[in-house]
């Protein structure tokens, strides 16, 4: 699969933003996607904003044998897309995306040509690759119709724990279209049609 090269995103600045609530589950407010929700289950170990992989402020994904961890987000505003940096997988480490219905994810960036995605699972090879490495990261964008849930499940296979973390945000809202009714449709026909008799009864 082709990857484009693109600029990083402009991701939430997770070091301005404060998490309320405790472990497992965390809420916070944006400007776009409105009331956001974070909640960790299964095998995880590191949670919450941490910035341990290349200094960047990021969500912890930190996984635990190979019991998968699982973070799952939601937000009040539906959108149409949002793009996600997914930072330092490696070592046979998985992240598979769980979707809504009519909404799909690709890759975009790839710096060190560590990473692959099929069928919604980011996988990573077996090079160990320093924390500090700016570069391991994958740029993801997933887009659809009104979609407001995001659930990764990640694991790190044969291993007895590992770390990774996510970063997300440049939100697209989508936008309704409020539907005319019938009746108002009708209301102005009727409205052209009294005022064109009207004009042609002045002429007469």
């Amino acid at each position: 699969m082709g990857v484009s090269s693109v600029s990083q995103a402009a991701l939430l600045d997770f070091s301005t933003i404060t998490l309320d609530g405790t472990a497992p589950s965390y809420t916070f407010t944006d400007a776009t996607l409105g009331n956001v929700s974070i909640e960790y289950s299964g095998g995880y170990q590191l949670d919450g904003i941490t910035n341990i992989f290349g200094g960047v402020d990021s969500l912890g994904l930190g996984e635990i044998s190979t019991n998968p961890g699982i973070v799952s987000l939601s937000w009040s505003n539906a959108i149409s897309s949002l793009d996600l940096r997914y930072y330092d997988l490696d070592l046979n480490e998985t992240a598979t995306f769980r979707l809504e219905d009519n909404v799909s994810i690709m890759l975009l960036a790839n710096p060190t040509n560590n990473n692959t995605l099929s069928n919604n699972v980011l996988s990573a090879n077996s090079l160990d690759i320093s924390n500090s490495n700016t570069d391991n990261y994958s740029e993801l964008r997933i887009t659809g119709a009104d979609f407001s849930t995001l659930t990764i499940d990640f694991t790190r296979p044969g291993s007895s724990g590992g770390g990774s973390s996510f970063g997300f945000g440049n939100a697209t809202t989508s936008i309704s279209t409020v539907p005319v009714p019938a009746a108002a449709w009708l209301f102005g026909s009727a409205l052209l049609g009294f005022f064109g008799f009207t004009h042609r009864k002045k002429r007469i």
